[in-house]
């Protein structure tokens, strides 16, 4: 149970930035079971449709959310992050409703469904931060509807890029922004809705622009307002508040 105290103390991190726990609610959390699973790069952590038995919190490296078509075609959902509930909204669903899918070496905690719902129903103020983490992650999905749907191949690519730097970032100081980019422009492509062709293009289109500079795997932003004005993204739907 002590190697399972990191996840747990990064769940009621992720809940307390929704609401304030109380003594009592933490130290419910502290004591529910948990298990550590570690998986390298590539492997399946949940699969759809499932039994929705566990839910995980993401405790080091990165995964996606995705679903596939019959024919093997894949759209990523969201990028998991390290501190993320892996998709939380199964704590209501007996079945998953999507697969998750590790990017990197993942470890990951897996709690009971039917602890966390037993702790939703004795402590209110856990039951409103999971449903305020569900209400960010609903207004992150329709984001991503929108650039998917709305957005031209450059604009896709580079509004995904922006959130990667904010959610990565422990800095909002535009000058502090970069990350160390893990997606293949497959996958990157997977989650904008384009192929990697595509994706090829844009990138090198918002190099080309100065909008990008790579360094290996590090991405910096040199000129971050003028590719959020040109994106349309702004960091609002991404806030805790």
């Amino acid at each position: 149970m002590e190697n399972a105290l990191p996840a747990l103390r990064l769940l009621v991190d992720g809940l307390e930035r929704f609401e304030p726990l109380t003594v009592d609610a933490r130290e419910a959390i502290f004591q529910t079971d948990c298990v550590i699973r570690s998986y390298a790069a590539g492997r399946y952590v949940l699969r759809e449709n499932d039994r929705a038995d566990f839910i995980g919190v993401a405790v080091d490296g990165f995964a996606y959310s995705h679903k596939q078509t019959n024919s093997g075609s894949r759209q990523i959902l969201s990028v998991i992050m390290p501190g993320s509930t892996l998709v939380p909204e199964n704590i209501f669903l007996s079945r998953l409703d999507c697969s998750v899918q590790t990017l990197t070496a993942f470890e990951v905690g897996l709690i009971p469904r039917k602890a966390l719902r037993d702790l939703t129903m004795s402590f209110p103020e856990i039951a409103t931060s999971f449903g305020t983490m569900l209400a960010l992650d609903a207004a992150i999905f329709k984001e991503w509807m929108l650039n998917i749907g709305r957005r031209d191949a450059r604009e896709r690519v580079g509004h995904l890029l922006c959130e990667m730097a904010v959610r990565l970032s422990k800095s909002r100081s535009p000058t502090d922004l970069s990350f160390n980019l893990l997606m293949t422009q497959e996958q990157i492509g997977d989650s904008v809705g384009l192929t990697a062709a595509h994706v090829n293009r844009a990138m090198k289109a918002l190099y080309s622009e100065g909008y990008l500079i790579k360094e290996k795997t590090l991405l910096k932003f040199p000129q971050w307002e003028k590719l959020c004005v040109m994106t349309e993204f702004n960091p609002e739907y991404l806030s805790y508040s």
